[in-house]
């Protein structure tokens, strides 16, 4: 939309051509000039499915054991405080960068914690100290921590 709000007016001779479906949300919303609609839709669908901006997701990359000490140094999940669903662990995904200070060749998982959009700052908190305690006893490996990741998977 904002690309084709920098054309010159019809009047002017200027058009927009869209070569895509015309069955996909963005470009109906984009036919109908209706960004707010589709705002709410793509809210609504992430809701569904439980993904940022409805919750908040730390992505916790790196050896599965260091990934679980800091998962247990952090209390997660503790049902009556954050209610927070884990994910995986699974493979990095193909592309991501391994986090620094892990030895070459040895498996990096990655490791999902969702909690409710109210708890983010909750979870973001006790990820932070659990990285400072770990960090300071120098037990494990290191541990990338993404609040709210652009790529999950």
């Amino acid at each position: 939309m904002a690309a084709a709000a920098l054309v010159r007016s019809r009047a002017d001779g200027g058009v927009v051509m869209v070569v895509a479906e015309s069955s996909i949300p963005t470009v109906q919303s984009l036919v109908r000039w209706d960004p707010v609609g589709h705002a709410e839709a793509e809210l609504t669908a992430r809701s569904e499915v439980g993904l940022p901006p409805s919750v908040h997701i730390a992505a916790l990359d790196g050896t599965a054991e260091a990934v679980m000490a800091l998962l247990d140094q952090a209390g997660l999940p503790d049902p009556e405080r954050f209610q927070a669903e884990l994910l995986g662990p699974v493979e990095l995904p193909p592309g991501v960068r391994r986090p620094a200070g892990i030895p070459a060749g040895a498996p990096v998982t990655r490791m999902l914690v969702r909690v409710r959009r109210e708890h983010g700052l909750e979870l973001a908190a006790c990820l932070r100290r659990a990285v400072s305690v770990l960090s300071a006893r120098q037990t494990h490996e290191p541990v990338r921590v993404q609040i709210d990741p652009l790529h999950i998977g």
